[in-house]
């Protein structure tokens, strides 16, 4: 999604880097590029700009065994960006780019880039809020803040598998 954009999108390409280069010090990014994280990790020298994936809630209503269907799931992406514009440019592009569908993969040794099994669907709804450290802004006072956490976006979305 960041490395090719939609061209309508107006977004240049990004320079997508892993957990690895986030922890490497001598790693150099080349700009323009966005780290993108799905793990907690130990503290380490904030590099910016960063995406954090987090799966807030991951419901099953079983009814076969074995049957992936009816899992319904919570997804928020943490956006930081260097700036707000920064932040605002990540979280709008992938609020409005993301798609209607997610590749569910399987990861093996021999097959390390994954194997689709199945596609599952994104909710209509795709909501981008600003964060702050007591949670959303809207409809409350922010906290003084400052540093990385001042250009924090949250975008969320749910993701329902095998409809």
């Amino acid at each position: 999604m960041f490395e090719s954009p939609d061209a309508g999108s107006g977004l240049t390409a990004y320079n997508v880097y892993n957990e690895t280069e986030y922890r490497d010090d001598t790693h150099v990014e080349a700009f323009p590029f966005v780290y993108i994280i799905d793990s907690d990790i130990l503290p380490v020298i904030t590099k910016l700009p960063l995406i954090v994936i987090e799966v807030l809630r991951y419901r099953k209503e079983s009814f076969e065994l074995g049957n992936r269907s009816g899992r319904q799931i919570r997804v928020y992406l943490h956006v930081f960006g260097r700036t707000r514009a920064d932040r605002d440019d990540m979280a709008g592009f992938i609020a409005d780019y993301f798609g209607n569908s997610l590749s569910i993969k399987t990861y093996t040794q021999s097959v390390p880039a994954g194997t689709e099994v199945e596609k599952a669907l994104v909710g209509d709804r795709i909501d981008v809020e600003q964060m702050s450290i007591s949670g959303p802004v809207e409809g409350r006072d922010m906290v003084e803040i400052g540093g990385s956490i001042l250009n924090w976006n949250r975008v969320a979305l749910d993701i329902d598998t095998k409809l």
